[in-house]
């Protein structure tokens, strides 16, 4: 066992501390290892690099030398990453990537594509 979060799950649990003394504390502990893993663990990190790096060059062109991510067509790849930067809110300033302006532009044409906000369940 390496991931991190494999291990503090498998300690808590086997010890019943840290979070796992009942199962609706295990629950609430898995459920904030999965939120660092999947929005705290990737974010700050990237964050700090762009902050202590700030005068490299954006990677973006070197992603889109091609019309599509791996492949001569779009792929999941394609739809995975756009779904990250396809929100306005994001106020993306593409005038320096032609590339990455022309690769957004072909995803928005897509004849089945959909924003993620249009296919996100309505709060009842």
């Amino acid at each position: 066992m390496v991931q991190s979060n494999a291990i503090l799950l498998h300690l808590a649990n086997r010890h019943r501390t840290h979070g796992c003394e009942s199962a609706a504390s295990l629950a609430q502990a898995r459920e904030w290892l999965l939120r660092e893993a999947n929005r705290i663990g990737p974010s700050l990190p990237s964050l700090r690099h762009c902050l202590r790096f700030a005068d490299a060059p954006a990677p973006a062109e070197e992603f889109i030398a091609k019309s599509w991510l791996p492949g001569a067509g779009p792929s999941i790849a394609d739809n995975a990453c756009f779904a990250y930067i396809c929100f306005e809110d994001i106020k993306l300033d593409l005038a320096g990537s032609p590339r990455l302006r022309d690769w957004m532009k072909r995803m928005l044409e897509l004849p089945r594509w959909r924003h993620p906000c249009d296919l996100l369940a309505k709060p009842a």
